[in-house]
């Protein structure tokens, strides 16, 4: 049996699912040669490593944080060290 908050928790998870894997295909499909992915997820981060070889851009990086501290990952940097 199932209730109305997981039916709806599950409908967040998908959408928020949904929203990740657009933001990254948008990002490893641009033509611009250096493209920042803005994200919290680590979900972003792994779509976009698991990607990283179809990226037309010359650098692809994920910026996290907040607007008073923020960090920069190279997404090229994390993709070779899994190799």
């Amino acid at each position: 049996m199932r209730s109305s908050k997981e039916t709806s928790d599950l409908h967040a998870q998908r959408s928020t699912h949904e929203a990740d894997t657009r933001m990254v295909l948008c990002a490893v499909h641009d033509q611009f040669r250096t493209v920042v992915v803005s994200s919290q997820d680590t979900d972003v981060l792994l779509l976009l490593v698991a990607h990283f070889e179809r990226a037309q851009c010359e650098h692809l990086w994920m910026m996290l944080g907040t607007s008073k501290k923020r960090s920069y990952i190279p997404v090229n940097v994390v993709y070779d060290k899994l190799e």
